[in-house]
């Protein structure tokens, strides 16, 4: 008995313990007052700029190599400072976090990313504007420091005041804590 407990413990611990946080992680996300100012404010700020200027901030960031004085900027605002604390809540869960807005570019991020326009990668193209309830699970891969494997979700976001797109969500899972199962199952969904 005891042996059959312990080869279900790793399905159930997913379904029970683990989808719960990374469901109230996104839910919170999609909901936080700092996030949601910030998404809004660049949106305004760079819903207009040209595609030349978007490229020569993703080739700025890129350069950087995740530690020079754009990504710093991004990791010290509220917005990412909150969207950190929210993912190191989750104990592991979750790994990482990027919060986009209208146009694809990182708004809020948990830790530094690999680049700074994400709007011609599937976390962007599958779920901005799409309807709510839309899940986009990428196949799995490395994780973002080589350590673990790994899936991210997305969610598009919507401004609870008006009901309009204005950004993304995506969110890195450690595989071995929600069962390799949700990481493969339902590419891209609408509930």
């Amino acid at each position: 008995m005891a042996l059959s407990a312990g080869l279900w413990w790793p399905w159930i611990a997913a379904w029970v313990i683990y989808g719960p946080k990374v469901t109230a992680l996104i839910a919170s996300l999609s909901e936080d007052a700092t996030v949601l100012s910030a998404i809004r404010d660049q949106n305004r700020r760079l819903g207009r700029v040209s595609e030349a200027y978007i490229n020569a901030m993703d080739e700025a960031w890129i350069a950087e190599k995740k530690t020079g004085p754009l990504t710093q900027a991004m990791l010290d605002s509220n917005a990412s400072r909150r969207v950190r604390s929210l993912v190191i809540g989750t104990e592991g869960v979750v790994r990482q976090a990027i919060v986009m807005d209208a146009r694809g570019l990182n708004v809020a991020i948990a830790f530094p990313t690999t680049d700074y326009f994400q709007g011609d990668e599937p976390k962007w193209l599958m779920t901005f504007g799409r309807p709510s309830g839309t899940r986009h699970v990428e196949p799995l891969e490395p994780g973002h420091d080589g350590t673990f494997i790994a899936c991210w979700v997305s969610v598009p976001l919507d401004d609870p005041e008006t009901r309009a797109p204005i950004g993304a969500i995506a969110v890195e899972l450690d595989a071995r804590l929600v069962e390799k199962k949700r990481c493969t199952a339902g590419r891209h969904t609408a509930s």
